[in-house]
């Protein structure tokens, strides 16, 4: 299913939204894996976009030995921005919202919304789940783009069990400063312009009653295409499945 993390075989699969351009993709960490590998069974119109991202126009994803991607068949390949990005039926209300709040913030046809679009003050019902995160170059012994909490609302630092504005990703985590398992999510979104959606277990040092996380990312740009932002929207749960508390 689009936008989720899932199981096949060995390998796990993160199924993504390329928000700019209305195209689904696959991605999979695969050794010397690119897209000339890919197959897609009974799509022409897919096809030929595939084969024209393998010749080296790069029109899908910029590829690299680590990523094999599969267009995957959608009834509305082309459809403007991420109409037909779609959450699980199980998704938490809040998720839902957030996406819809993305969507409707978008300045026109083809376009992503920017930090200007966002009014933190116009969502006050997801605001306490809300963070923005700012994208930054790579820079000393970081090789992947940075990343720093901008604004981060009250569940949020309740999940983390620490205020998180103002901290750097690739500062919370061992590893997260290279494309890994853990950062490839917020890559795909800075570098791509890719929705995500994902339920599961932490990834990084949480609130001890933190068991679970659903988490919406979205990109945001200034002019519409280069993302210089992230919007996400996080629900966190504890051992027995409900959404985490304060025990304050």
């Amino acid at each position: 299913m689009p936008g989720r993390l899932m199981a096949y075989g060995r390998s796990r699969c993160w199924w993504s939204w390329r928000a700019d351009r209305g195209v689904c993709l696959r991605t999979i960490s695969l050794p010397a894996a690119c897209l000339p590998c890919a197959r897609l069974p009974g799509s022409d119109r897919g096809a030929s976009l595939l084969s024209g991202a393998a010749r080296g126009r790069r029109s899908l994803h910029d590829c690299d030995s680590s990523l094999c991607l599969r267009i995957c068949q959608r009834r509305h390949l082309h459809s403007s921005m991420s109409d037909d990005f779609t959450l699980p039926d199980d998704a938490h209300a809040v998720i839902r919202q957030g996406l819809v709040y993305w969507r409707a913030a978008a300045p026109g046809p083809g376009l992503l919304p920017g930090r200007q679009h966002i009014d933190p003050l116009g969502m006050p019902a997801l605001l306490p789940y809300a963070w923005l995160l700012e994208v930054h170059p790579p820079a000393g012994d970081v090789s992947i783009p940075r990343f720093r909490f901008r604004l981060v609302g009250s569940h949020v630092d309740l999940g983390f069990g620490e205020p998180m504005t103002g901290a750097w990703l690739h500062d919370m985590e061992d590893g997260f400063d290279s494309v890994s398992g853990r950062s490839r999510s917020f890559v795909d979104a800075a570098t791509n312009a890719l929705i995500s959606h994902r339920r599961g277990p932490p990834r990084f040092r949480m609130n001890a009653d933190t068991a679970e996380l659903e988490r919406l990312m979205m990109p945001l740009a200034a002019d519409g295409r280069s993302v210089d932002m992230l919007l996400g929207f996080t629900v966190f749960y504890d051992g027995i499945g409900s959404v985490l508390r304060s025990r304050l």
